[in-house]
């Protein structure tokens, strides 16, 4: 997908540079999941932007290796710092469980 869309020229060498920056081996496996909604987000992105994009889904792919979110004692969920894409909701979030 990444590859694809650097040779249509929809992505830059800057921007697949500032991708390859952030992903970490340990990243690859959930970046290969995460691409055909994620690289469509950043194509008409500066690469200062796509460096960004791709910090904020690193911090979170990160995130994902430690474990389970947060939960307090009511079985909230709490998302200090949520990534954002077009169509998706950006800020701090606490989920609470149905009741």
């Amino acid at each position: 997908m990444t590859s694809a869309a650097w040779q249509a020229g929809e992505l830059s060498e800057g921007q697949v540079e500032a991708m390859v920056a952030v992903i970490k081996p340990e990243m690859v496996a959930l970046f290969a999941q995460h691409q055909a909604e994620l690289v469509p987000s950043l194509v008409g992105l500066s690469v200062a932007d796509t460096s960004r994009a791709m910090g904020h889904w690193a911090a979170h792919a990160a995130a994902l290796g430690d474990g389970p979110s947060p939960q307090s004692p009511s079985g909230a969920c709490t998302c200090p710092r949520c990534w954002t894409a077009p169509g998706c909701w950006m800020g701090p979030w606490t989920l609470s469980p149905v009741r």
